[in-house]
């Protein structure tokens, strides 16, 4: 859940700041048949098999990069 994922980079991200970690990456990625995508928009499945996921990258001083991996047919509205 989306409240699992946030706890979990909270965490992580916690743990990169007191310097437990040097860095940390977490990769998120849905279910292929999901009927949902970006912003509560609809799923459109991509034939070639590459899905809409994404990998948050905690580094210090809470910096975080956000990499978006999306196929092509389906519309995103980033925050």
């Amino acid at each position: 859940s989306t409240l699992s994922i946030r706890r979990l980079v909270h965490a992580i991200g916690a743990m990169v700041l007191d310097a437990q970690l040097p860095w940390a990456a977490v990769s998120v990625w849905g279910f292929a048949d999901s009927p949902v995508s970006w912003g509560l928009s609809e799923h459109v499945p991509a034939h070639d098999g590459r899905e809409n996921d994404y990998t948050l990258l905690i580094l210090p001083q809470a910096l975080t990069v956000v990499c978006y991996l999306v196929n092509e047919r389906t519309p995103i509205h980033l925050p």
